[in-house]
């Protein structure tokens, strides 16, 4: 069975998770203090879009987070362990890995 690798989906789902939330206070933050002001009628466009962005970020990033762990937690799960009954470590059957490329079998050096 051939793992997926997961690092890198975590890595990208952590930073892309702490962007987007940066991203969207940003925008509320900007919104609050426009809509706050005294011309205006609303948050201005730009917060809003911000926002979205901010919240589309975190979320595919929460996403990204959530798949790597999953597959690291499966490869987890696929290792052998060895369980204790009664006091007693009982190994874990091994799991038999064929030789990758065939070798000719090695012999001793003949004895004269």
């Amino acid at each position: 069975m051939q793992f997926k690798r997961s690092a890198g989906l975590f890595v990208t789902g952590v930073w892309l998770f702490i962007a987007g939330t940066v991203v969207s206070w940003f925008g509320v933050m900007t919104g609050i203090s426009s809509a706050n002001s005294y011309f205006s009628s609303g948050p201005a466009a730009g917060s809003v879009f911000a926002m979205l962005l901010g919240g589309g970020a975190g979320l595919a990033g929460f996403l990204c987070f959530a798949v790597a762990a999953h597959r690291a937690l499966f490869k987890i799960d696929a290792l052998y362990v060895p369980v204790k009954m009664d006091g007693v470590y009982v190994p874990a059957p091994q799991q038999h890995v064929p030789n990758p490329a065939p070798y000719p079998p090695h012999y001793p050096p003949m004895q004269r």
